[in-house]
């Protein structure tokens, strides 16, 4: 496309250069006083450019059996919930898990840590958001169906088998919509996202729909200006976190806290945080945040934070945990640490890439002893499991040096299980570069070809195979390849 792109500009510049002064033949020069001597530039003639030099002559012939056995990307894991029987339901952008099942963005984790092979639920495009209630599962994502069955970005399965359930409340939407949280609370589904109407009502980026019938709730008509990226109920109130500025037209910057039956704004908790809010977590009477933030009301907070979930949205002054880097967005508190995921490699002083654990108490003291090293930009979602164990979901590929993308299982003391658990999604080649010896260098976006781990880079001998000898590792996708001198 770039080379096409050059040509296009090519033509334009010889027609400038020679066609245009053709159309002013017969337009006069004007004349010129005797003292002033015109120099006529003595230019080299330029040639447009003749079919031979934009023939294709210069692409390599095909390769007489190229073979790159299924060429395979990281698929990313975005949604997890654990299950009272410790499995647990994992959605994501993948469409095969574990290298050989073909699970389409959803499947079911057993107690053991193995796929379930029975639970055939899929959708046909990205899941991020999963709440459990009872024995019934509400799934949120990108998708436009489950199961064959249209379901527009919210759907309710049956835990038990994964079948779809009839209730359907985002029927008759024609806009756009990406749903990236769900709280079930009694008789009401909360939803936040992206979305201007919630089945045929209008609706911004905030919806309440009743359990029954999956109608909506006329009453509750709170709406944010930008999206809701993570909500949590107690059946009182609703607090949000997200991209928004506004909340029903009051201003409130990121973080807002509601009635949870009419939608009103509560007009006391503002905790004035500075820049979108990626996820949250209401616990023991905090609200921890994490994002893209860099002070809280005035003072510096990077990244996480919690403030009091009652009164003014108070910050916790103490607990200060400082991951360094860019933006977080996992999250999770369990009885004894908070887990946080995103683009850093330090939390205080200890390591700690992409992934780490924290104390709740105190300052909230970076844990060295669990300390995965997942080389991801991003992990999107972090899920304790009944046993101890967590699930890291993201954009890694490798956790301790163990081939793991997308999902990976983590021991409580930080090892990283050999398990069936990881997501991926079929590998794309973006640019080739032929080499003299005519083997041919191959980039995009892809980390393993058949049972070889290649990422982003791979070589073809001059037969079309996979040239063995050669492996090395690129993080990202490669988009083009240049040859200059012996370096590539």
């Amino acid at each position: 496309m770039r080379n096409f792109r050059a040509v296009l500009l090519a033509f334009a510049l010889i027609e400038f250069i020679f066609i245009a002064p053709a159309h002013a033949q017969n337009v006069e020069r004007p004349e010129l006083p005797a003292s002033v001597q015109l120099i006529e530039p003595n230019l080299p003639r330029l040639e447009p450019p003749t079919a031979e030099d934009l023939s294709l002559r210069s692409l390599p012939n095909p390769l007489p059996n190229p073979n790159i056995n299924e060429l395979r990307d990281v698929g990313f894991g975005q949604a997890a919930i654990a299950l009272p029987d410790g499995g647990a339901i994992v959605g994501g952008d993948f469409t095969s898990v574990g290298g050989t099942q073909n699970k389409q963005f959803l499947y079911r984790m057993l107690p053991n840590g193995t796929v379930d092979p029975n639970w055939t639920a899929n959708a046909n495009s990205r899941v991020s958001a999963l709440a459990l209630s009872g024995n019934d599962l509400y799934v949120g994502g990108f998708f436009s169906s489950i199961n064959g069955q249209a379901r527009r970005g919210i759907a309710r399965l049956n835990l038990a088998d994964g079948s779809v359930q009839a209730w359907n409340p985002n029927d008759g939407n024609t806009g756009g919509y990406s749903i990236n949280d769900i709280e079930v609370v009694g008789g009401s589904v909360y939803v936040g996202g992206q979305f201007t109407q919630m089945g045929t009502q209008p609706r911004s980026n905030l919806a309440k729909i009743n359990v029954a019938d999956g109608t909506l709730d006329s009453s509750f008509t709170a709406s944010t200006n930008a999206i809701v990226q993570g909500l949590h109920s107690d059946g009182t109130s609703l607090w949000l976190g997200g991209d928004f500025t506004q909340v029903s037209a009051t201003t409130r910057n990121y973080a807002a806290k509601l009635n949870a039956s009419t939608g009103a704004l509560d007009s006391t908790w503002n905790p004035g945080f500075t820049s979108q809010i990626l996820n949250i977590v209401l616990d023991g009477g905090f609200y921890y945040a994490v994002g893209c933030f860099s002070t809280v009301n005035g003072t510096q907070r990077r990244f996480l934070a919690r403030v009091s979930d009652s009164g003014v949205g108070a910050l916790d002054s103490v607990w200060n945990p400082t991951p360094n880097g860019g933006c977080t967005v996992g999250l999770a508190v369990t009885n004894s640490h908070v887990y946080v995921g995103g683009a850093f490699n330090m939390i205080g002083a200890v390591n700690a890439r992409s992934v780490g654990r924290v104390s709740k108490v105190g300052a909230g003291a970076p844990d060295a002893s669990w300390a995965p090293d997942a080389d991801g930009l991003f992990t999107y979602r972090i899920a304790p499991r009944a046993n101890g164990e967590i699930l890291i979901l993201g954009e890694h590929v490798l956790v301790n040096g163990v081939y793991s993308p997308g999902v990976a299982r983590i021991t409580d003391t930080g090892a990283v299980f050999l398990s069936e658990v990881y997501g991926e999604r079929s590998g794309a080649v973006y640019t080739a570069l032929t080499l003299a010896d005519d083997s041919v260098m191959l980039g995009g976006s892809f980390t393993r070809a058949g049972t070889l781990r290649r990422r982003g880079l791979l070589k073809l001998d001059a037969s079309g195979q996979i040239d063995t000898s050669f492996n090395v590792s690129v993080t990202g996708a490669v988009w083009a390849l240049r040859q200059d001198m012996s370096n590539i």
